[in-house]
């Protein structure tokens, strides 16, 4: 059975020319680029308190006797609440499955 989901959230302000994104994990990162898509003048500042971007995802490229292996680790879970942030990241997928 297909789910129709509803659409991400309505165009943010427009006119905005400053926007501020607390965290750099899938939601921030999510948010970030659907707001450069929707206001592309705007300048968009993810501020995260870790030294690196991606909040529980991860990859770890490790050397082995054969050459090297990458261990992907994942969110805890990625749950669509099919309204929230769970379209904006459903959204993304589907872009990046696009030709």
């Amino acid at each position: 059975m297909l789910v129709s989901l509803p659409q991400v959230r309505p165009t943010p302000n427009p006119l905005a020319k400053e926007i501020a994104i607390l965290g750099g994990g899938i939601t921030g990162l999510s948010t970030a680029h659907n707001i450069t898509r929707c206001i592309p003048n705007a300048k968009v500042t993810i501020y995260e308190a870790s030294s690196r971007l991606g909040g529980w995802l991860n990859s770890e490229l490790v050397q082995v006797d054969d050459g090297e292996v990458l261990f992907e680790w994942g969110p805890r879970t990625i749950r669509p609440d099919f309204g929230g942030a769970g379209v904006a990241t459903l959204d993304l997928v589907r872009m990046s499955q696009s030709p």
